[in-house]
């Protein structure tokens, strides 16, 4: 009888420890995707027209053109 409770225990004890590592993979893919949002903000943060036309004439002239600028 105390064979089969321990089996039982043991069983229980898995599964938790099966809950925890896949609970925590799932907060490791949140974090990895927090840091990955964080880091394309501060990347916009410091974007510009200018910047983005920068080597492109074709753009550049679209945007001129846009503002009225020939």
């Amino acid at each position: 009888m105390n064979s089969m409770k321990y089996k039982i225990e043991l069983n229980l004890m898995k599964s938790q420890n099966i809950d925890i590592t896949n609970f925590e993979e799932k907060i490791d893919a949140l974090l990895s995707s927090e840091n990955n949002l964080r880091l394309a903000n501060n990347q916009t943060d410091d974007l510009t027209i200018k910047k983005l036309t920068y080597g492109n004439p074709t753009m550049k002239a679209k945007f001129d053109e846009q503002n009225g600028k020939d």
